[in-house]
């Protein structure tokens, strides 16, 4: 199983802006990313692509310019999670599983599926090698703040 090289038409090295452009999408400002690192994110609510038969909000992520990964944000998709986890799971080559894809490759790549039932949202993730890493680490680190919040006192 090789690790996804870019996703919908963009490559992970790519400059940045132009992979915006590429997609569609609008990037002229760039903040950094929660999760710190180095990297910055833009996220454009104004101009959907589509994936997986679905309309979904892109969010890309760089480093000096260069594109290291995007997420896509599917609104109302509660009800057809388990058909965007087949699809994903079948794009990327992904065992089959009940929990939702997550994989992260043996270069450090990383394809992630998350559901926030708070808004009804599936997010998915498709990070090359280098925001892999960090993106994983990152979800490790949340995992823990929750684990240690949910065993505080309260």
């Amino acid at each position: 199983m090789s690790s996804p090289a870019g996703f919908l038409g963009v490559k992970w090295g790519d400059d940045a802006n132009s992979a915006a452009a590429r997609l569609g999408v609008s990037c002229d400002e760039w903040g950094s990313w929660e999760g710190g690192r180095g990297y910055e994110a833009c996220f454009d609510i104004d101009h959907p692509v589509e994936a997986f038969g679905r309309k979904a909000f892109v969010r890309l992520f760089h480093n000096q310019n260069r594109l290291e990964g995007l997420s896509l944000r599917f609104m109302h998709c509660g009800a057809t999670r388990a058909e965007l986890a087949a699809a994903v799971r079948q794009e990327f080559e992904l065992a089959a599983s009940e929990d939702t894809p997550h994989n992260v490759f043996a270069d450090g790549a990383a394809v992630h599926l998350d559901y926030d039932s708070g808004d009804d949202s599936c997010t998915l993730t498709i990070a090359g090698p280098r925001f892999g890493k960090a993106f994983a680490a990152y979800l490790l680190e949340q995992g823990f703040k929750n684990l240690a919040h949910g065993l505080r006192p309260h």
